[in-house]
């Protein structure tokens, strides 16, 4: 189960920011945002914290405090590579950290929302983004996975529903290849741990090269109750 929510933000994260710190307010919640320039390392976070949820906030915060020290640890190690004296490392030149919240849902029973974990390493082609999602069901008070939607069934169905849209959707952009494909949408909890529920449509988010070369971005496949059900009645 994924967990999530915030009251308060863990001391070592709160030390690891210093140059900046402001917050954007809503009824349900907060975004706090958290900016730091430092040794060529660029850091910018917005994240949700919760008003009613304290068990969200302490998950997000242990998720985000970790995966800082962590990608900060190895961003510091990258730059020890580096000539920096070199022409094509100009003054510029930096690695960068960013954290955002890209969707919010929250209805009566149900809390769903994206995290957006951007990652550049100094001197790479491009950075690469992933997404952390967390569902809390209200009523429970408890973190839901996909397989928690009573509709949804077993992996083995969802992945059958996922892997024809997928095909449908990325054969027209040119992106498809069976097995790539097949292998990435597979019946297993890491592919179909990415979803946002708002508790008619079901999205399941796939991360780049899950699925698809890094120019197909990170595909989704959005879809109600009535046409998965649709879906397996014609195969019946």
């Amino acid at each position: 189960m994924k967990k999530i929510i915030w009251t308060t933000i863990t001391l070592a994260l709160v030390l690891a920011f210093t140059s900046c710190q402001s917050t954007k307010k809503s009824s349900k919640y907060q975004i706090k945002t958290l900016k730091e320039n430092k040794d060529r390392i660029v850091v910018e976070m917005e994240y949700p914290e919760f008003y009613a949820y304290p068990e969200i906030n302490r998950v997000v915060g242990a998720y985000i405090t970790s995966d800082y020290e962590k990608t900060l640890a190895n961003m510091k190690e990258n730059h020890e590579t580096i000539d920096w004296d070199d022409d094509f490392f100009s003054e510029n030149m930096h690695s960068e950290y960013n954290i955002s919240c890209p969707e919010m849902i929250i209805t009566e029973s149900n809390i769903s929302f994206i995290i957006d974990r951007y990652v550049y390493f100094a001197g790479a082609a491009h950075g690469g983004s992933e997404y952390v999602t967390f569902n809390y069901d209200i009523v429970s008070q408890s973190f839901k996975d996909i397989t928690d939607i009573p509709w949804v069934g077993d992996l083995e169905k969802l992945s059958a529903y996922c892997t024809w849209a997928l095909k449908e959707d990325l054969y027209d952009d040119g992106l498809y290849e069976d097995e790539w494909l097949e292998q990435g949408a597979s019946a297993t909890p890491e592919n179909y741990s990415a979803f946002t529920y708002d508790g008619t449509t079901l999205t399941v988010y796939y991360q780049q090269y899950q699925v698809a070369p890094y120019a197909a971005g990170i595909p989704c496949v959005e879809f109600t109750e009535k046409e998965y059900r649709a879906f397996f009645d014609k195969q019946k």
